[in-house]
């Protein structure tokens, strides 16, 4: 019997299934709300179809740039108190992005963005799994995932809300003007602030103080948890002593001394993860950064660009119907070409030409949500057929076909 058998499942699990589902709103914002913001901020903040892949990609590059600091980070300082940080941070970054008036300041924004919201992302789901015992531990994961999809049919719901609104405001003296794309993305900081409070409200990882050689702390944790879910007194909880069964993976932060700078840092992180590029663990490693990278290829390119591409299809049918002009088939990519050159348009004179901000049909919003649904859909079979099929199966075949 583990330490997490013995705490059973209960109120406290529910608290962290809770924490998942608006940490999962908070990512999902993080990463998804520019994609929405795009086709009604391109007047504004005069937007380039290049503008506009730069801003779906900065986030993914802030993240590559953060990836090594956080994993050591989060071995180092602990989990509870890198996603604090972090998604507080995540928030005002959200917050501040709102005011931007130019490419480069949202550009900035949404690149630090990415640096921030790298650590949670990463860490989220390691701290959730390790309250679970072996048992729950897989179906915790895949109901992370319906959140993940949950997530994907609210922000559409929301940005369905708001951005369709014609109104505009100044404030500070009429300078900064305030319109409904500022304030989606205004408010897509508040999922990031309230799980921030959450988790401040929940326990560090036992796991994480037992490789930390903290085990008088998480017999504490283990027996505050047996408590929440079972009634009983803490003093109940079938443990007395836990020994050092876990290898600290990574030194404590008390004993690492940061005054020798970011190099010794650096080498320390090589260290740590010099064992994933040598047998016997090299292929293994090279399996699931491949496994990975393919993964969230398909997925997340297709998903940025999906509000975009729904809306120039809608505008070029919307074009044609104006023109009374036959039905044309064409690729995704010539009606793309198509609605991005005819968005500055002429009136009488070149010197009146303007540019003709987008509103998205409400189709746009419904056909973003199926794909949430249908996602959804995916993840709760799996998660209901996890149990009888197996994990691997689940990672190969369900995924190869519900991505195809």
């Amino acid at each position: 019997m583990t330490p997490t058998t013995l705490e059973g499942f209960g109120k406290y699990n529910y608290l962290i299934l809770i924490v998942s589902l608006m940490a999962s709103l908070a990512q999902q914002l993080s990463i998804s709300a520019i994609s929405y913001i795009l086709p009604s901020a391109e007047c504004e903040l005069q937007l380039s179809p290049e503008d506009k892949g730069t801003l779906n990609a900065t986030g993914y590059i802030g993240m590559i740039l953060s990836a090594y600091v956080w994993g050591f980070l989060s071995d180092t300082v602990g989990r509870r108190r890198l996603l604090v940080f972090g998604y507080l941070f995540d928030g005002v970054c959200n917050l501040t992005g709102s005011f931007a008036q130019s490419y480069w300041f949202l550009f900035a924004f949404k690149l630090l963005n990415g640096v921030i919201m790298c650590g949670p992302l990463s860490v989220q789901r390691t701290y959730e799994a390790e309250f679970h015992s072996v048992k729950y531990r897989g179906k915790q994961m895949m109901l992370a995932g319906i959140f993940m999809s949950l997530a994907n049919i609210v922000i559409p719901g929301i940005a369905w809300l708001i951005l369709p609104l014609e109104w505009s405001i100044t404030v500070f003296d009429r300078k900064i003007p305030i319109s409904s794309w500022r304030l989606f993305m205004a408010l897509s900081s508040v999922p990031s602030f309230t799980t921030a409070c959450l988790i401040y409200k929940c326990m560090e990882s036992p796991r994480f103080l037992m490789a930390s050689d903290q085990n008088d702390e998480a017999l504490k944790t283990f027996k505050i948890i047996y408590s929440h879910n079972t009634g009983n007194n803490p003093d109940m909880y079938a443990i007395r002593c836990i020994s050092n069964q876990i290898h600290p993976s990574q030194p404590p932060i008390s004993s690492i001394n940061f005054k020798k700078g970011l190099l010794s840092i650096m080498k320390i992180c090589w260290q740590q993860a010099k064992p994933l590029f040598i047998p016997p663990h090299s292929k293994n490693t090279a399996v699931t950064f491949m496994m990975q990278f393919t993964t969230l290829y398909g997925f997340n390119t297709l998903r940025l660009w999906l509000p975009q591409m729904l809306t120039s299809v809608q505008e070029h049918l919307s074009q044609q119907e104006m023109t009374h002009s036959s039905p044309v088939i064409k690729s995704i990519c010539e009606i793309l070409q198509i609605t991005m050159s005819t968005n500055v348009t002429e009136d009488i004179s070149e010197a009146e030409a303007h540019c003709v901000s987008k509103t998205a049909d409400n189709t746009v919003y419904v056909n973003s949500m199926m794909v949430g649904i249908a996602q959804g859909i995916a993840f709760l079979f799996a998660a209901c057929s996890i149990s009888i099929v197996g994990k691997k199966t689940i990672m190969g075949k369900y995924l190869i076909y519900f991505h195809t």
